[in-house]
């Protein structure tokens, strides 16, 4: 018997809901850096094992007002370069430990 840490079972639990696809931010012209295309690609793919609807997914991170973010949306969180505490927000939906 092997024994996981936290991170690697959470990590395994979370890749289960992840899409294979690639997908592609809607707003490219905010990406400054190869590194935060990986950054915003990392968060979509999260919004979409959430949402796997693309359409209501790419609508939510868009346009949804994020109360414990201070209104902030996730768009507005990822152009503001805050995906650590915005991954990890979605992490926890996909997890169960938040509604």
């Amino acid at each position: 018997m092997t024994i996981q840490s936290r991170n690697e079972t959470q990590a395994s639990a979370i890749e289960e809901h992840l899409r294979p696809s690639n997908v592609v931010p809607l707003w490219l012209h905010h990406m400054r850096t190869p590194a935060s295309i990986a950054d915003w690609a990392r968060t979509v793919e999260l919004v979409l094992a959430v949402e796997p609807d693309p359409t209501v997914a790419m609508a939510w991170f868009a346009n949804e007002a994020i109360a414990e973010f201070g209104g902030l949306t996730a768009y507005d969180m990822v152009c503001a370069g805050k995906n650590d505490p915005l991954d990890r927000f979605l992490r926890d939906i996909i997890l169960g430990q938040r509604d």
